[in-house]
């Protein structure tokens, strides 16, 4: 089994009327008195939840541009394929999707990341499993490519590529002699 960690978004809602010369002060006015404690939300307000799941291991933040440079490095020194990961914006598609669904895993033995493949291919599959091995260059360019949340890899894989792509042979520096 693995761990997740679940972020749960409870809304709550109220209407309430107000005397104003505009649309800001009134919103200014109930936001003051809200904050006063005179409108207090509770289970009678409630509207709405929702459940948001993601991966409780640690995690490496990096650019896609590092991302690909990594690859492309693992691919040239011919180490063990690795995987990272893109979140794609909720703006990017033309439904509401959650996190799991926007995260695409990709591996580093594309195409795109092989010196002289002559191929451009981004072959990714989505967390949640319901859009295994898309094809995902085409999506990312364009006027109306999916535009990048964030990227990462998972912790452990990050270090111990950093470890195997970390020179094994240290020169020492030149001495001058004058």
């Amino acid at each position: 089994m693995k761990e997740y960690k679940v972020t749960i978004t409870e809304t709550s809602k109220m209407t309430v009327f107000v005397e104003a010369n505009s649309q800001d002060e009134a919103e200014q006015i109930v936001a003051d008195r809200w904050a006063e404690g005179e409108y207090i939300l509770d289970a009678d307000n409630f509207v709405d939840v929702d459940y948001e799941a993601e991966d409780a291991a640690p995690k490496q933040e990096i650019s896609y541009a590092e991302l690909t440079t990594l690859f492309r490095s693992v691919n040239d020194k011919h180490l063990e394929p690795i995987v990272g990961y893109v979140v794609f914006t909720t703006d990017s598609f033309d439904a509401p999707y959650n996190k799991e669904s926007r995260t695409y895993a990709i591996s580093s033995n594309n195409k795109a990341f092989q010196s002289g493949m002559g191929g451009y291919s981004i072959y990714g599959s989505c967390l949640d499993g319901t859009d295994p091995c898309v094809r995902l260059e085409g999506y990312m360019r364009g006027e109306n490519a999916w535009k990048i949340e964030e990227c990462y890899m998972k912790q452990d894989d990050y270090d111990k590529l950093m470890t195997n792509l970390a020179p094994t042979v240290t020169i020492p520096p030149r001495r001058i002699e004058r």
